[in-house]
């Protein structure tokens, strides 16, 4: 529901686990403005988005750090395309750049609800896809470039100098897309990790962390295992997004949240129907959610082996895009 507050459009968003969303839109503001330079205020004041954490969660030491971490990830990288913006930060709340939907609105067939459908939501849906035209996963490249901007994103944190960072919190919903850039980006990093290196080790090698609980359904084996983690947490949590990416579903849909775990934990993987393998772009990138559902994180492929490996993927299947775009003519 969006009301008017100060002269401030704002909007309630949604919410997650531990934080309400509100949009907060100042060109509003700027409109209504007397002054002869408000219009030009209203083309260059974007909106933003205020996270304010929910009333029943303590204000104490450990939410503190939630936002600190958050904040301070976001300013470490504020130079990537594929990281949201941060404005400001305050105790137990944080702004940041508006960017536009998630991206398990994009690519999951089955993400709507009935109450969507009814409240005309679909036709919003309609319009949002049909600003993204590059980011899709109704064509190879598509879905290519979909999960090229996924590990782009991972990737730039991975390797951030003093780093990596692990988000340790990976899912399709944590990342945003972007109809202004055309372009996939990372939020969300209230669980994240500040990976170090071990003192006085000539090989540099980092030191693994422990995080206390693993719920959910998109954890790797190690933490279900409640081991020591490394960044390729990350990597294991992002195949389960390129998984929906290449077929339009959550991996392992059906099952319980404890039956994945205990099939996480065997090694066992979601299969990938054959109908969803009929492209070469498809199939290759098939193989690249197998390497990252790798058991062991030591074997598991990293995130800028991944960019790496998209990149020759994309270019492949724009050429053959190209060369099905002369047939046609």
């Amino acid at each position: 529901a969006a009301a008017a507050e100060g002269g401030r459009a704002t909007g309630y968003v949604g919410s997650g686990l531990w934080r309400d969303v509100w949009k907060v839109d100042p060109r509003a503001e700027a409109a209504s403005d007397d002054d002869e330079n408000s219009h030009q205020d209203n083309d260059i004041v974007p909106p933003a988005v205020l996270k304010v954490m929910k009333q029943e969660h303590p204000y104490d030491f450990r939410n503190y750090d939630r936002h600190r971490r958050d904040a301070l990830v976001m300013e470490r990288l504020s130079s990537s395309e594929y990281v949201v913006d941060i404005y400001g930060y305050c105790a137990n709340s944080v702004l940041s750049e508006y960017v536009g939907r998630t991206l398990d609105n994009l690519i999951y067939e089955d993400n709507k609800s009935k109450d969507d459908e009814e409240d005309g939501d679909d036709l919003e849906s309609i319009s949002f896809i049909e600003s993204v035209p590059e980011l899709t996963r109704k064509t190879p490249v598509g879905r290519i470039r979909l999960a090229l901007d996924v590990f782009k994103g991972i990737s730039h944190l991975h390797d951030v100098p003093g780093g990596p960072i692990i988000h340790a919190d990976l899912q399709a919903k944590q990342f945003l897309i972007d109809p202004s850039t055309q372009t996939v980006r990372i939020n969300d990093f209230n669980r994240c990790r500040f990976v170090s290196r071990k003192d006085g080790d000539p090989s540099g090698e980092m030191c693994p962390v422990k995080i206390p609980s693993a719920p959910g359904a998109n954890r790797s084996p190690e933490e279900y295992g409640q081991l020591r983690l490394t960044e390729k947490i990350d990597v294991f949590s992002a195949g389960n997004i390129l998984y929906g990416i290449l077929t339009g579903h959550r991996h392992w849909a059906t099952s319980s949240k404890r039956v994945i775990k205990k099939a996480v934990m065997s090694g066992h993987k979601p299969v990938i129907p054959d109908k969803f393998l009929q492209e070469p772009s498809d199939r290759a990138l098939a193989e690249l959610i197998d390497r990252a559902y790798e058991k062991n994180p030591k074997r598991r492929i990293s995130a800028w082996e991944m960019v790496e490996e998209l990149e020759v993927i994309l270019n492949a299947a724009k050429e053959d895009e190209g060369r099905d775009s002369l047939r046609k003519k």
